[in-house]
This record gives structure tokens, sequence and C-alpha cells, in this order.
């Protein structure tokens, strides 16, 4: 049961009034952009203006759960109270519903730095059930570790952000686990204390940027989608358990076939005796100005603060195709890989591309 906790008390108030029932109706990705006026019940409205569509919402019209709860969040710096007539409002947060976990994002935006997507899910897919101890690197907002702990792992999460790092900790709290999350500030392993791990989990930036093109620090992995990922994983052998596991993935550049750091990967693996299986879900052509390359720069674009126009988009495409074509790059594959501890040092490859003529998102075959 909860305790006095404001934040721990505030999930459970949230599903007795309804809106958990309210965002299972949409898809993740929904809830943040499909969430109309016309089907917000009267009762919901103040929670929903809040919480999930970022209105000033007045202190009359909150609860004597919700109320405290703000002032918490507040002082962490993460809603603020303003006016005669008091208002209160999560600035550029939102709140998810996400596979029973209640999650405090960044509201979906080229700048934000507090990221939650469709590869957060596909990654937390990926992870057995194994219990003992994780680490959650790159965690952001902390979807991974409140995965993990609210299957009763005790998780360790290293994030670089500072307000991510907040943020993960005000969200073991809304779910309840905060006995079982322990959010800190490191790039990294540089200040974590010494120990092994059963499991270790990262969604760090990892999608294969050009050179010169400005982009997202939350999704910005180089020029070969793996500068670091290869960071991660020169940590491991010291990090991982005997029988441990790590898992990770990302959008890395390739050439004919598969990614060109696969070299680089292969020695990693033998120099650090590990085992590790890539598996290949999807590509996307790059290099040619064609849709890839389009979307790349109209998020570079949007991160800029730049309008996006007609000329400034092919402007940027082509600079982006040019980047990728300089570097030999022919297509971006979406990956996930498993490491392990193995004197072997082998890489298997699993390639399901030839599977996937009815893709419907990067992560997965339809």
């Amino acid at each position: 049961m909860p305790g006095h906790d404001p934040l721990e008390r505030l999930g459970p108030h949230l599903e007795r009034a309804g809106l958990a029932d309210l965002l299972c109706s949409y898809t993740p990705a929904a809830q943040t952009s499909a969430l109309t006026d016309s089907v917000i019940p009267p009762s919901l409205r103040p929670l929903v203006e809040l919480f999930c569509l970022g209105r000033e919402v007045p202190e009359a019209d909150l609860d004597a759960v919700t109320v405290p709860a703000l002032e918490d969040l507040a002082s962490a710096g993460f809603a603020t109270r303003s006016g005669l007539r008091p208002t209160w409002s999560i600035r550029d947060l939102v709140l998810q519903r996400v596979h029973g976990l209640w999650l405090l994002t960044g509201r979906p935006s080229a700048r934000r730095t507090l990221y939650f997507g469709a590869d957060s899910l596909a990654l937390a897919e990926r992870i057995p059930l194994v219990g003992g101890s994780a680490l959650d690197l790159c965690s952001g907002p902390g979807f991974q570790s409140l995965w993990l702990a609210s299957r009763g792992m005790r998780v360790t999460g290293c994030e670089i952000d500072e307000r991510a790092v907040l943020l993960s900790g005000v969200n073991a709290r809304l779910n309840g686990v905060q006995d079982r999350v322990h959010p800190l500030r490191s790039d990294l392993y540089a200040e974590l204390p010494e120990g092994s791990f059963d499991v270790v989990v990262a969604n760090p930036p990892m999608v294969a940027v050009p050179a010169g093109i400005p982009y997202p620090f939350v999704g910005d992995g180089g020029p070969d989608g793996f500068g670091v990922i290869l960071r991660i994983i020169e940590g491991l052998p010291g990090r991982l358990a005997p029988r441990g596991a790590a898992y990770t993935l990302g959008v890395a550049s390739a050439g004919d076939e598969l990614p060109l750091a696969l070299g680089a990967l292969r020695s990693e693996a033998r120099r650090l005796g590990l085992r590790i299986r890539l598996t290949v879900t999807s590509e996307h052509d790059a290099g040619s100005g064609g849709t890839w390359d389009r979307a790349i720069a109209a998020t570079s674009l949007s991160f800029e603060g730049s309008a996006i126009t007609q000329s400034s988009l092919e402007e940027r495409a082509s600079k982006v195709a040019r980047g990728y074509a300089n570097l030999g790059v022919r297509r971006v594959v979406f990956f996930f890989m498993v490491m392990s501890k193995d004197a072997s040092g082998d890489v298997d490859v699993l390639d399901v591309r030839a599977e996937n003529s009815r893709m419907t998102s990067g992560w997965y075959v339809a």
C-alpha cells in the first residue's frame, strides 16, 4: 500500500480516477498526439489537461491527492504554480501509461532530452526476467529501470543528464519501486561503484548521423551509429556477472549489407572475451536524398530551431546524403545486440530483413 510519499500515492489515485483506462485505449505514441477535448470525460478533464495536454489548470479544480504531488514535483523543478488564483502546469513533461507503468517523460520534440520512444519499448521486450541486479545505462527518464524493477530486479540507472536522473527518481516513486531503483548521474560507468550485474541494458544515442549534421544529443550515435555503443562494450567485462547478459540496440551505417562497424565489433569481441549476437531487423536506403535522409534532415532542422521549408529541407537532406555517401554508406540498418562473457569472442549475425516485406516499424517484422 502507498505510504505518505505524495508521488507514490498519486499513481494509484490516477488509476482509480480512470486515467489509466483512458490512456491505455491509445498506443504509447498516440497518447501524446491523439487525445482531444472531445474524448475527455468531464471527471478527468483537469487531470488530462494537466498531465497529458500540457495546459495550465486552476488549483481549485484539482484534488487533495494531486496538489501535494505537484508540490513535490515543483520542488524538483518539474511543475510550476503561478498566479494570484493559482494554476499548475508540468512544463515540458507528459504523463504516459506504458505496460502497466506510469512514466513522466519529455513532450515529443526534437530538442527534448527526456526521451522515450518506440525503441525504448522494443528493447524492454527483449530482456528476459532473470531476477537479481541490473544496470541501466543511458537510462534517461528511467523506463528500462522501471520495467526491470517492477519485475523484482534491483536496478542502478546511469545517466549523464542531471534532469533525467531526477526524473528517473520521480518515476520510481510514482510507481512505488523507489526501494529498487537507484538513479546515478554518471557518464556510462564513470561514477559507478565497483560491482557486477546480472543484466546490463542500454538505450544509448545510437542513430548513425553524418559528421557536421546538428542532431539531438539523445540520438546521435556518430557517423557509424556505434560511437557510444563501443564505449559501452569496452566496459562490459568488468560489469557483467559470469552468467550475465547485456542488451542494446541501434541504427547503424551499412554499405552493401551489414554495419560498417562490424569489423570493429568482431575485433572488440575477441579482445574482450565477449560473445555477441546481432539481429538485423530492417533497413532504409541512405545517401541518395530519399526518405531516410529527409527524416534526418527534418530532425536536424527542428533541433536547431530552424524553419522547415521545402528549400531548407532539400538543402539539409542533400548535405546529409553527401555525408553518408562520402563514408560509403548506402543504407542504415536497425539492429539489436545481446552480449555475454565467452572466450570464443564470436559475433553471430541473425539477419531477418528478407522477412520484412511488410515492415511496420524499424524494430519489428510485421
